[in-house]
């Protein structure tokens, strides 16, 4: 598939960009970046950006997009407001997710072969640092009050704890084998990972450091999300999802989903999760306060991550294996479009309600 060039662009500049706030962006391995406006159910625009992109963020402000660019070692910096390349600079090696401080200043880029973060200004457009990690960082998360970042080392079975302000790890904290996720609470009060080969899920409490619960959950725990006080956790090789009460980490229910289930997307609202299904191509919807399997959404081929729109109304899924997303309606379940995004679909993100 060919990706987009100048006219479509010129067109986005032609109707203005009132709307910006309710685009969502898309990242495919096949080194796209792709705005689409859900409500539209339309492309606004495609870049080609690189080699091999992987996950991404948008800023808490709502300026950028920023992108892991794998195979380039780079970090990519798209402006939100008139999609384009702002900035790509240089990181370690295989760069793979990234978190971004609550002020909008910084990202950090895990990078997944040199068993680092790299810290990214945003203002400067430059890299400020790079902070010694556990191995193989996955995903980062950094808490409410931009003091600690979270990086969950798969490799070092282990999470580690940075000072965000010292630019260093002050702790390393040991749980299960292969960390990949990580979850905070919205007060910043607790973390949470989940293992992937010894099927568990640990609670951190914070700025402590201390793990304060333990749980064992299905086979291959593979993602996880907050919904209400409560922990929804995809567990891909036993075909289920486990509820958990983020207090302490009971285990309230553990409902079958599709096959291989992999990201769990929450309502806006807290009260639905979606779990793609990247086995059976679809999506299991689950009301997380009746613990129970409400719905079914047939989507494309090996979704494989989502989002939820701004507004709300939009389940917006990234199928891997056929470069698509499906644009899903969360009332009637139905889906209303199917648009091009790039093979290899990587990241699906979408300003959240409360961004400018």
């Amino acid at each position: 598939m060919k990706h987009f060039g100048l006219g479509l662009l010129l067109g986005v500049m032609l109707m203005g960009n009132a709307n910006w706030q309710d685009w969502v962006w898309v990242t495919s391995r096949q080194g796209l970046v792709t705005v689409i406006n859900p409500s539209h159910r339309s492309v606004v625009a495609q870049l080609d950006v690189g080699k091999n992109l992987h996950r991404a963020a948008l800023t808490p402000d709502g300026r950028y997009f920023v992108v892991a660019v794998e195979d380039d070692n780079a970090c990519a910096i798209l402006d939100t407001h008139s999609p384009r390349l702002v900035a790509k600079l240089p990181v370690g090696k295989s760069p793979g997710n990234v978190a971004i401080t609550p002020d909008s200043r910084f990202a950090f880029v895990t990078n997944t072969q040199s068993a680092s973060v790299s810290v990214v200004d945003l203002q400067a457009f430059k890299v400020a640092g790079e902070i010694a990690v556990g191995e193989i960082p996955r995903i980062p998360a950094v808490t409410p009050d931009g003091r600690w970042l979270l990086v969950a080392c798969e490799g070092a079975n282990a999470v580690s704890l940075v000072d965000i302000a010292a630019r260093r790890e002050t702790q390393r904290i040991l749980v299960g084998a292969s960390p990949y996720d990580m979850l905070l609470s919205p007060d910043g009060k607790r973390a949470f990972t989940n293992c992937r080969s010894s099927n568990e899920v640990f609670a951190i409490a914070l700025p402590e450091g201390k793990i304060v619960a333990q749980a064992t959950v299905g086979k291959r725990p593979w993602l996880l999300a907050w919904a209400k006080g409560r922990i929804v956790c995809t567990n891909f090789d036993s075909h289920d999802a486990t509820i958990l009460q983020a207090s302490d980490l009971q285990v309230l229910a553990t409902l079958k989903v599709g096959i291989n289930p992999r990201m769990p997307v929450p309502s806006p609202d807290g009260k639905r999760v979606y779990v793609l299904n990247a086995g059976s191509d679809d999506v299991t919807v689950i009301d997380v306060e009746r613990l129970q399997v409400v719905g079914t959404v047939k989507v494309g081929k090996r979704p494989h991550r989502g989002c939820v729109s701004r507004d709300g109304k939009w389940l917006i899924v990234g199928n891997q294996d056929d470069g698509t997303v499906s644009v899903v309606d969360t009332q009637t379940l139905q889906v209303t479009a199917t648009l091009p995004v790039g093979m290899g679909v990587m990241a699906v993100e979408a300003h959240p309600p409360s961004s400018p």
